[in-house]
């Protein structure tokens, strides 16, 4: 079972939900691959800091247009910068404030750094990237434009699943509550089993998690080699599941037939088991998450990244052109709706342009050459 989180903030800059679906990949795949904010998160400290301080400022200002008395600090200071380059030799008190504001300013850039690191720790981020495993679970960088590298994949690759080397191959991918919204579902589309249709998306009610972010790494590791064994049929009949969607248009008959059947084992495994027990049991009104298993046509994925800025109108106008008329596959989908027990579509605005574009920005400026 291979599966593949490609992910973005929805109403928070660090969405602990981001980190709630790359657990429950890691934990049911036995493949699973990882891109998008929470790559650039995991990777933030040591990257930023690295940094010149001219960078680290251009970073932090992009979160900071916001709030007016901070954006005219950055601002001050920027035009400091754009004075001192105009000068040839600095007179000796200007030479000493230079000094003693970049001493303030990296003193502020190491404060905000700091801020994210305690953040990234509550949220779960901190040391996720620990998990990952050659073939079994593998982090990339995207990009917009450039061609495929081993390291940092096109986002147009990844969206057709076409990345060289079969990086991205056949996999169920990974997707928040905001990716059922009025934007691309103008209809509730299909959710009783008896009703499916080849062709039309569908979305099932298959599973209800507990918090898994509320385990340790090494729990995590834990509870993944306990149910091992227990899940490892539903992982081979989900791997076939999937190659069916790519290959052959659609795998509505093996969902029906060979995958749905051993939900309840995969059910049962997680309900049993003592580590997810132990949290049930002492935390008061435990919230679930329910997952719904899926498919969809490929147009839907890529509208979504588009609404999210993952690729621009452009670029998506392109691909239904060239890739749409040949590409006849479903991609098969997981849907995680949280502390709810149906999935609704949604109709509320899922993030501000603002906070996204400062999102990207901060990923352009430390992602690897």
């Amino acid at each position: 079972m291979h599966c593949l989180q490609f992910d973005f903030p929805d109403n928070e800059f660090m969405d602990p939900s981001n980190v709630f679906q790359i657990r429950t990949g890691y934990l049911l795949s036995n493949q699973f691959d990882l891109m998008g904010v929470s790559v650039m998160l995991s990777f933030l400290d040591q990257r930023f800091r690295k940094l010149s301080l001219h960078r680290k400022v251009n970073i932090v200002y992009q979160f900071s247009r916001n709030e007016p008395e901070v954006a005219e600090a950055f601002e001050s200071y920027f035009k400091f910068e754009k004075q001192k380059k105009s000068m040839k030799h600095l007179p000796k008190n200007l030479f000493l404030l230079a000094i003693k504001m970049d001493k303030d300013m990296e003193g502020i850039m190491n404060g905000w750094i700091n801020d994210i690191d305690a953040d990234m720790k509550k949220v779960g981020y901190a040391g996720l990237l620990t998990l990952c495993e050659k073939g079994k679970f593998e982090h990339y960088y995207f990009q917009e434009t450039e061609k495929s590298t081993p390291e940092c994949l096109n986002v147009v690759d990844i969206l057709t699943n076409k990345a060289p080397d079969r990086a991205i191959d056949k996999p169920i991918w990974l997707l928040g509550e905001s990716f059922y919204h009025e934007d691309l579902f103008k209809n509730e589309c299909i959710k009783r089993i008896d009703k499916i249709k080849k062709g039309e998306p569908f979305l099932i009610e298959c599973l209800k998690i507990p918090d898994l972010n509320m385990l340790t790494l090494t729990e995590m590791k834990m509870l993944k080699e306990q149910i091992n064994e227990q899940i490892d049929e539903f992982r081979n009949q989900a791997a076939e599941w999937a190659i069916k969607c790519y290959k052959e248009g659609n795998g509505v008959d093996w969902f029906k037939n060979k995958l749905m059947p051993l939900i309840a084992t995969v059910q049962k495994a997680i309900d049993d088991n003592p580590i997810l027990n132990q949290w049930v049991t002492t935390v008061v009104k435990q919230p679930m998450t329910t997952i719904y298993f899926g498919e969809i046509n490929p147009e839907l994925l890529w509208k979504y990244h588009k609404t999210h800025s993952t690729i621009n109108e452009e670029v998506l106008a392109e691909m239904l052109v060239e890739y749409a008329p040949k590409e006849k596959y479903a991609v098969p989908v997981m849907v995680f709706a949280y502390n709810s027990d149906k999935l609704k579509i949604r109709t509320e605005s899922i993030i501000e342009v603002e906070n996204r574009a400062a999102i990207f920005a901060v990923r352009r400026s430390i992602k690897i050459d």
